[in-house]
């Protein structure tokens, strides 16, 4: 059958297609890939007659996947997710698809911040998880935070799930001859948010490598936040108010941290990291329960900011529950 014709039969995308395709062959499943006239096709060879007893607890524990990946609607982790769970769904007996259904209220997932938009980003993602997948290069555009873009080639090495987004990390150059060259000494790869590329396209006749020695779990090993672990370290030192002493002891905020716990009932929490960007930005949105004491950079900061807001309220007109 055409991928076409596949595509508007299960009302998915022909990326998706060759996905499942792709998972079908894994899977055990022989297929051959064809033409008919003139567009692509695939025809079942041989079925895989292997069956994976699933149990309750299981279904619970994807049904709490599948929560949690509403946060990426739109993409292709989304949408092989709910593909997958059709499947579950589907084969079981009606018995056990009753009570799948009856699990679908009692486990809820409520973002943290909202979530970010990809819709008609299909054709950049599904670039970017090619190129990751099967390291392949990938040309792209990239806007800019302050504006423009940046045009180039990535060597995708992960995606990156962060704070209900996607990311990816990899070396940018300017070409392909370029990503053959080995890393300059010292060089880092780059995080790039994925919903800010304007377009993404993988190279099919081209291949990289990731660095030898190249450990991305350490990049971010003891980091705050998306950025990658340098040579400098800071002794960060916040004091949090008795009423937030709770939720601050309910949590490890950082593998380093180290929490003590006050006569007055304050709290003050302590850990070692090689960013400051991202805490600035967490410590003020605890408001006036939370006060950075060191190191005295990020208190500057903090401040600063701080001040900044204040000057924002102090010069905005009455609101219209107090105008006359």
């Amino acid at each position: 059958m055409p991928f076409t014709e596949l595509a508007s039969l299960f009302e998915i995308s022909e990326a998706q297609v060759r996905r499942d395709l792709m998972a079908l062959e894994q899977g055990g499943y022989a297929l051959d890939y064809t033409l008919i006239e003139g567009r692509s096709a695939v025809r079942l060879l041989e079925a895989s007659s292997r069956n994976i007893p699933i149990t309750r607890r299981e279904r619970y524990t994807l049904l709490a996947l599948r929560r949690m990946l509403d946060v990426l609607r739109d993409t292709p982790f989304h949408e092989d997710l709910e593909s997958l769970w059709a499947k579950l769904t589907e084969s079981g007996a009606a018995g056990e698809r009753s009570e799948t259904e009856g699990l679908q209220d009692r486990i809820l997932y409520v973002p943290d911040g909202g979530r970010k938009v990809y819709a008609g980003m299909e054709d950049v993602l599904d670039a970017l998880q090619t190129g990751v997948m099967t390291r392949r290069l990938v040309r792209f555009a990239y806007r800019r935070p302050r504006g423009g873009e940046h045009k180039g080639v990535l060597a995708p090495y992960a995606l990156i799930v962060y704070r209900q987004g996607l990311y990816v990390v990899g070396r940018s150059v300017e070409s392909p001859e370029d990503a053959r060259k080995p890393p300059l000494p010292g060089e880092l790869p780059r995080v790039f948010a994925v919903e800010r590329f304007a377009s993404a396209d993988y190279l099919p006749r081209t291949t990289f490598e990731v660095p030898r020695g190249l450990r991305l779990s350490e990049l971010f090993d003891g980091s705050f936040g998306i950025y990658f672990c340098g040579d400098e370290r800071h002794r960060v030192s916040i004091e949090f108010s008795r009423e937030r002493r709770t939720h601050v002891l309910g949590r490890v905020w950082h593998p380093t941290q180290k929490t003590i716990n006050r006569p007055d009932g304050t709290v003050l929490l302590e850990f070692e990291t090689s960013n400051l960007t991202e805490i600035v930005s967490w410590i003020l949105s605890w408001g006036p329960h939370a006060r950075a004491l060191a190191p005295a950079a990020l208190v500057d900061e903090v401040a600063r900011e701080a001040r900044a807001a204040v000057a924002h309220y102090a010069s905005a007109p009455l609101s219209l529950s107090n105008a006359a």
